[in-house]
């Protein structure tokens, strides 16, 4: 698919202590959005001037993931040929390639070809539960990189699982100041109190901690569920969505894998697919990705992810005009 061109971005978390990688595919000729912006010169005349804004989807990745794990690729080449949407990706502290070792702690590697004995998982650096604010901060961060250096406007937010409720926190604290119109998420959990029962569940069966392993871009990590972790994750404010603003729509897709064990995609509920359209009303859209499991990874799904999500933009934000930010 012709009709983008893509490139490689390093910035700073919020903090400033870590380098944050990402990839940025604009279309060609890139996106131009006519706004009314008021200046100084034209406040005292009570007009306006309209200025050229770009627009730009932000998209989020999922815990123990990284941007490219998924079918974020497609979807970020399909908005810019089809839509004329920048996108830009990136990798959360802690995966992919943003993986800056805090001083205590060292970067793993992976496994020699001749090695028979794989390295022992190392520490996450900022994991998904008790990091959530964080990335959260860093998620605004980024925006205010793309504004800064590529005169670049959010416009909508899409995220992947925790990324979806990343995207949704976001938009239901900075919408009118970042000047969100959509929010995207793709087989997101509601309920978050699932933590707190799943950690509970494997202390018992085993009587020790609870601890994830996962494999990313070859390097192996691990995530020691602590209190603190279960404490900060569960009591994230999913109900407070319901305070979108009206200018703001969700579009929240599921994948459907048919199953015995009461999960959409093989790994969300299928009862957590009413939280967003509880919430919200007719402001949600919900769609089913028939035979897309939980990382859309099967034959031709990111495909007709990504045409869904296209008529959701087409009929819900190219029909509205994009909001200046003052």
């Amino acid at each position: 698919m012709d009709g983008y061109v893509e490139s490689t971005w390093v910035f700073q978390s919020h903090c400033g202590q870590y380098d944050l990688h990402g990839t940025l595919v604009l279309p060609t000729p890139p996106p131009v959005i006519a706004t009314t912006t008021t200046t100084a010169a034209t406040a005292s005349e009570g007009g306006g001037a309209v200025q050229p804004q770009r627009r730009v989807c932000l998209m989020l990745h999922g815990g123990m993931a990284h941007m490219d794990s998924a079918y974020q690729k497609t979807l970020a080449h399909h908005m810019a040929a089809r839509l004329g949407y920048a996108t830009f990706r990136f990798d959360h502290v802690g995966c992919g390639k943003s993986l800056s070792a805090a001083p205590h702690r060292t970067r793993p590697v992976a496994m020699d070809a001749g090695s028979r004995t794989p390295p022992e998982p190392r520490e996450q650096i900022r994991n998904m539960m008790g990091g959530f604010w964080e990335d959260l901060e860093d998620a605004k961060a980024a925006i205010r990189y793309l504004e800064r250096t590529h005169s670049l406007c959010v416009d909508c937010v899409c995220g992947h699982s925790r990324g979806g409720q990343l995207a949704l926190m976001l938009a239901a604290r900075h919408a009118v100041e970042l000047g969100i119109r959509g929010v995207i998420v793709v087989n997101m959990r509601w309920d978050l109190a699932h933590w707190k029962r799943e950690r509970d569940r494997r202390v018992a069966q085993t009587g020790a901690p609870w601890v994830m392993i996962w494999k990313s871009r070859g390097v192996s990590w691990k995530h020691t569920v602590t209190d603190a972790d279960i404490a900060t994750y569960t009591t994230v404010p999913m109900h407070t969505v319901s305070k979108l603003p009206s200018s703001c729509h969700v579009l929240a897709c599921y994948g459907w894998v048919p199953n015995d064990h009461g999960l959409i995609d093989g790994v969300v509920p299928v009862t957590d697919i009413a939280g967003p359209t509880n919430a919200l009303g007719r402001r949600c859209t919900l769609k089913l990705v028939l035979g897309a499991g939980h990382n859309v990874r099967e034959d031709g799904a990111a495909e007709k992810l990504a045409n869904i999500v296209e008529t959701w933009i087409r009929k819900r934000l190219d029909s509205r005009p994009a909001q200046a930010r003052f």
